[in-house]
């Protein structure tokens, strides 16, 4: 399994955030400004991604583990994670300190709809909204309190090679000022967060719910027997082919499905079917 490899350089000014892709992971490379305020960055960037290297953990854990842990300090109330879709429609949320009838309420939001995770999208660029904007500047969202007084939303982006995917959104029940200090920290946490969802969770299940894979008949038979365990050989018996047919075919799904082996194959398999349960 890879392990993601964190790089954080503390210099004396706030410039640089981003994600260095290789092709065997990844590096987070962090620059923050010397002194106190530096300091607690470093910690809690530090912390999160002890988090997300040691515990494995899904989209709704990472929810729970900013509002908890990462922006304590600020009073995390709720945070989401959603993907964009390839029609620009956030449709799917993972999230934590929500109410499931909320997010039933809330129901999709469109690129083009005048919201802050929209928004943040548009300009890829964070996004913080306190009380004058939200029903003023901003559409109020029902994953927004009915108390809003006193609180700050903050939409992140989730850019992968330059090209937003989605949106790390928190309401923190506190008043945040937009300094840079700030914006570079939530901005260097959710490069976290993305380094994890590419090489952890491959952000292959937004693509699964977006669109249908183009896959062959034989090659889902094939597929759905990999899920199971079976080898190409015993594949290869099964449906009356040749080994080397099979593993002819199973280059071709990876390639599909842009995974590297049977395991990724797998969760793109389950999310499959779930979205075929889905849609029935």
């Amino acid at each position: 399994m890879r392990r993601n490899t964190v790089r954080i350089h503390i210099t004396y000014s706030i410039k640089d955030f981003d994600i260095v892709q290789t092709n065997g992971g990844g590096a987070l490379v962090v620059s923050l400004e010397a002194g106190p305020v530096g300091a607690l960055y470093l910690e809690l960037l530090t912390e999160l991604q002890t988090f997300l290297a040691s515990s494995n953990p899904n989209a709704e854990e990472i929810c729970s583990f900013l509002v908890l842990r990462t922006f304590r300090f600020w009073n995390g109330e709720r945070a989401f994670i959603s993907f964009l879709e390839h029609d620009g429609t956030f449709r799917r949320f993972d999230y934590f300190g929500l109410s499931d009838e909320a997010m039933r309420e809330l129901g999709e939001i469109k690129l083009t709809d005048n919201t802050p995770m929209a928004e943040a999208v548009r300009t890829v660029d964070v996004v913080v909204a306190g009380q004058e904007d939200i029903g003023t500047k901003w559409k109020k969202e029902s994953l927004l309190p009915h108390e809003w007084s006193n609180r700050t939303l903050v939409d992140v982006p989730m850019i992968i090679n330059g090209i937003p995917r989605g949106v790390i959104g928190l309401v923190l029940a506190t008043r945040v000022e937009e300094s840079k200090e700030f914006l570079a920290f939530v901005k260097s946490a959710s490069s976290a967060v993305v380094l994890h969802c590419v090489n952890a969770l491959g952000l292959k299940p937004a693509r699964i719910r977006s669109r249908g894979f183009e896959l062959t008949d034989r090659q889902r038979k094939i597929l759905h027997l990999m899920t199971q365990g079976l080898t190409n050989s015993a594949i290869a018996s099964k449906l009356g082919f040749s080994e080397s047919l099979i593993r002819q075919e199973t280059v071709k799904i990876y390639r599909e499905l842009e995974v590297a082996n049977r395991q990724e194959a797998g969760k793109i398999y389950q999310e499959m079917a779930e979205a075929e349960r889905d849609k029935a």
